[in-house]
């Protein structure tokens, strides 16, 4: 499920997997060729997150910001792990 809040909606690419039960909330953007695996919860509402493309967040990711001058950013081809919790995270291949 995409939901906006505070007048800002989600965006994801048109051949992004999202499972049925994955939510994605406010300021989040989705590449081409990702996937968000179910449970997982992409929460957007203080700044952004991003995932690149070809990125897997796996079952059970939480992403979130807990202050306004963070953000959460997934590179390009990376996977992240069944249950792993993204706060204020950069994961990279640099």
């Amino acid at each position: 499920m995409i939901f906006p809040y505070g007048g800002k909606t989600s965006l994801l690419d048109n051949n992004c997997d999202l499972a049925t039960i994955a939510v994605i909330a406010n300021n989040v953007q989705v590449r081409q060729k990702s996937s968000i695996w179910f449970d997982t919860i992409l929460q957007g509402n203080i700044n952004f997150i991003r995932a690149g493309q070809f990125t897997d967040l796996q079952d059970n990711v939480v992403g979130h910001i807990t202050h306004d001058d963070n953000q959460t950013f997934v590179s390009v081809y990376m996977t992240t792990g069944h249950s792993a919790a993204l706060h204020n995270y950069t994961i990279s291949k640099q």
